[in-house]
């Protein structure tokens, strides 16, 4: 039997209308011409022939049960236009009759209507997306369109949708297909598939090469291992080219898999209109054309990594980690993470799966969390953008810890992520926390990282917050970091531009912190908030810098330009470096470089500091408080506008000082060429009468090995004023270069004030 689809057009007679048959327009006899006053209300009777769907459909003879059974759909659109004119046309639009073959449609008739027509349906609407499509569930065939087209004919009124009819009328016909791919698959894969695609090697459907379906109730429906997806193919036939290929991909909630078909099977094969297209595949054994397809490519072995290329692939990294293994990747495109769910990797005790991800100098956009819950292994040459960490312990945009030794993070950065706060946990713009390392072996080298406009804010008794790192418990290098913008705080102790916390040791080398705001309680530093390495162990700052012209460093105590506290029996050096910034400590104690050395050694060589320093007492110009320690100051420049200790009260109080602050017990080496900008603002605090220049040792000059002893806490005693010059005559540039003896191999002296190299 021939199935034929029929529209018969019946103008209802209860409306006023005006209809001019048989007349001639453009040489074309029109016997069906619109001619009715803009805007009049009509409505259409559209009605199926018996057993007839909207299209001629042929489908599998060894599957009746497969039949696509379309009716009219909710939504569904006739369209009269003018072939000349498409801009000219009237939509009929479903009144009654959704789910029948026998339906009416109403709408507005338009004026300038005229032969010859282009009559269409279009279930979709105006548009249809043929390259993403969803299907409800496994063989549902509810989210098929049809989509016909008679073009250029010469009536609209008892209209068939055949090739016939658009002929007899001087027209042509177009109408959408179906394809109909049904595959068994592994034992277990099909009641995990979530969508399917079907990728050619040429375009073949709506200018593209793919269609992707997915299965909103993913899962085999029937419980018989056979996926049955359907899919709406375009208005016009579709041939494959001879040498063709297809590959189809089933995405499940576990292992991806793709089925290969080659040119023997596929070549030359034809989508044919207004029929089902279909496809039986046999992916039942993973072999030589059904294998693993969760990445673009690649086996994850070394020299052969897996290629990421898309936001499923970027979630296929779960599945792919192994326990004590290494596994590669590698990324081929930029990722945009929006509207992905994001689990952090490395997840599971004793957290040993390892990774080594080339970012090939892409972008993951949007992650929605810190990557990786433990790193462990070496990722290099990939940004961060826009990502989003929600509150937890031991967090960062890359992961909350780094763990053993080994770790390599080269040329990772991150920027732009707003929401990064409520942690009662080491939490830093890069890591939370790096632990679990051995003793004297660096766990993980940070070199060339960039970390931008990422607020970090950690709060509770056990939280410290880092510009890149949270907390190091286990051996550290940083090399060429910066850290640029938005602000580091905290609500409680332990804040650092780079480094909120350290137990272990560390090397900061070429490291920058700029227009970073940086806010705590205790222990606030623009490179490192606390450092508390044991005996024996050595740390280092050296060609680094903190830089705000903003509210720069503030805290209540122990406030520091480069560190906040150091309470450690080991030693920490300093070396070429300068802080240029406002630092404050609404409390005690804030020096230009360090606010409180207590416990074992510092040196301190070849820096200068610029801005403003100021605390309620105890404000030095490079240190704070100096209490039963080692300190060396070796040529230094303090060329800050002002040193104000605030206090208010009668009470006396610890000393400020131009070099140093205050000192108690301490073994003190400082040589002459410590100079002060003469012109700088001081004031002491009300207590502290008297001419601080007097105060013993607050004297120019150097002190040599001096042993200070004695004193009572908050007596106001040894301050260290160093040497005074006036910038109009020693300019700071010329001043580090002649007197200081920096060299331009590190440092830029052409400028002034001078910056690193």
């Amino acid at each position: 039997m021939k199935k034929i689809f029929k529209v018969s057009l019946a103008i209802l007679a209860t409306l006023s209308l005006s209809v001019s048959c048989n007349k001639e327009i453009n040489g074309i006899e029109d016997d069906n011409t619109i001619t009715e006053q803009q805007g009049t209300p009509v409505t259409i009777t559209a009605s199926l022939s018996g057993e007839l769907t909207k299209v001629a459909l042929t489908q599998d003879p060894d599957n009746a049960d497969g039949a696509v059974k379309l009716t009219w759909t909710a939504g569904d659109q006739i369209r009269v236009a003018s072939h000349a004119n498409p801009a000219k046309y009237s939509d009929l639009t479903l009144a009654t009759g959704a789910g029948t073959r026998t339906a009416t449609f109403s709408g507005e008739l338009v004026e300038g209507v005229v032969a010859p027509y282009d009559i269409s349906y279009n279930s979709a609407g105006t548009s249809y997306n043929y390259a993403e499509q969803t299907q409800n569930a496994d063989a549902n065939t509810e989210h098929l369109k049809y989509i016909a087209t008679l073009s250029n004919v010469n009536a609209y009124a008892d209209v068939d949708f055949t090739e016939e009819w658009a002929a007899a009328h001087g027209g042509t016909f177009d109408r959408s297909s179906v394809l109909r791919l049904r595959a068994n698959l592994p034992t277990g894969v099909a009641a995990t598939v979530e969508s399917v695609i079907i990728r050619a090697s040429e375009n073949w459907v709506d200018g593209g090469d793919q269609i992707k379906v997915t299965i909103g109730t993913p899962g085999d429906a029937g419980s018989d291992g056979i996926i049955n997806v359907y899919a709406t193919l375009p208005a016009s036939a579709s041939t494959l080219s001879a040498n063709a290929t297809m590959e189809v991909i089933f995405e499940t909630s576990g292992h991806d898999y793709l089925r290969q078909l080659t040119k023997e099977n596929i070549g030359g094969k034809t989508f044919e209109m207004g029929k089902v297209n279909a496809i039986k595949l046999n992916c039942n054994t993973v072999g030589s054309n059904v294998f693993y397809a969760d990445f673009a490519g690649g086996s994850g072995g070394v020299g052969d990594p897996w290629f990421i290329s898309n936001a499923r692939q970027m979630q296929k990294v779960h599945v792919a980690l192994v326990d004590n293994e290494t596994k590669y990747f590698k990324l081929t495109e930029d990722i945009d993470m929006s509207g992905e769910t994001w689990a952090q990797l490395n997840t599971t005790s004793p957290y040993n799966k390892l990774i080594n991800f080339d970012g090939n100098n892409k972008t993951i956009s949007n992650l929605g969390g810190t990557m990786f819950y433990v790193f462990k292994g070496s990722i290099k040459d990939v940004t961060f953008d826009g990502s989003t960490i929600t509150p937890a312990n031991k967090k960062g945009v890359l992961a909350g810890f780094i763990q053993g030794t080994g770790n390599y993070i080269t040329n990772v950065d991150a920027c732009n992520v707003s929401s990064f706060d409520g942690s009662n946990g080491p939490c830093g713009g890069l890591v939370g926390l790096v632990n679990s390392g051995s003793d004297g072996v660096v766990s993980a080298t940070f070199e060339d990282c960039d970390v931008t406009n990422v607020l970090v804010n950690s709060a509770g008794g056990s939280g410290c917050a880092g510009g890149l790192i949270g907390k190091v418990d286990a051996k550290v290098v940083l090399t060429n970091c910066t850290r640029t913008g938005s602000s580091v705080a905290n609500t409680y102790d332990s804040v650092g531009g780079l480094i909120g916390d350290a137990t272990a040791e560390f090397t900061i080398t070429n490291c920058s912190v700029e227009n970073t705001n940086i806010s705590g309680r205790n222990y606030v530093g623009g490179l490192v908030g606390r450092e508390t390495v044991a005996s024996g162990k050595t740390t280092s700052i050296s060609k680094c810098s903190y830089k705000n012209s903003g509210t720069g460093i503030s805290g209540t105590s122990y406030v520091g330009g480069l560190l906040g506290n150091k309470y450690g029996e080991g030693t920490v050096n300093i070396t070429d470096c300068y802080v240029n910034s406002p630092i404050a400590a609404s409390g005690a104690w804030a020096g230009g470089i360090s606010s409180n050395h207590n416990k074992g050694t510092m040196t301190i060589d070849k820096c200068y500091v610029m801005g403003s320093i100021e605390a309620s007492y105890g404000a030095g110009g490079i240190v704070g408080q100096v209490n039963t320690a080692n300190l060396t100051i070796n040529p230094v420049a303090v060329y800050v506008s002002s040193i104000k200790a605030k206090a208010t009260d009668s009470n006396p109080h610890e000393s400020s000082g131009t070099i140093v602050a205050y000192g108690k017990n301490v073994k003190v080496t400082i040589v002459r060429n410590c100079w002060y900008d003469q012109t700088l603002t001081f004031s002491e605090c009300s207590g502290n009468t008297g001419n601080p220049s007097t105060w013993t040792p607050a004297r120019q000059g150097g002190l040599t090995n001096a042993t200070i002893s004695g004193g009572s806490p908050h007596d106001k005693i040894y301050p260290y004023w160093g040497r005074y010059t006036n910038p109009s005559d020693y300019p700071l540039n010329k001043m580090m270069k002649e007197i200081i003896g920096c060299t331009d191999d590190v440092w830029d002296l052409t400028v002034n004030p001078p910056t690193l190299k």
